[in-house]
């Protein structure tokens, strides 16, 4: 289990399908790193070079993932 499922668990079965519908409609190259991260538990730099961009790059993708699900998920916060 990733540190990001340990410390940000939404409480039922509804919350976790919808969070992974949430996940499903996330932009292309956001939806792929956070993907990437959350599911595989991949590190950014290995990220960075399976998809052949940089380091800064998968962060900011990361980040702007986050926030939208943080969003639409009235709240619930996924960590850093």
């Amino acid at each position: 289990q990733s540190q990001f499922a340990e410390s940000c668990e939404p409480d039922s079965f509804e919350a976790w399908t919808t969070f992974h519908h949430l996940v499903e409609e996330l932009p292309e190259q956001e939806r792929q790193v956070f993907e990437m991260v959350w599911y595989s538990g991949m590190q950014q730099q290995e990220i960075a070079t399976i998809l052949d961009i940089s380091v800064p790059t998968v962060k900011r993708r990361w980040r702007a993932a986050r926030k939208q699900l943080f969003e639409q998920m009235n709240g619930i916060e996924l960590l850093e």
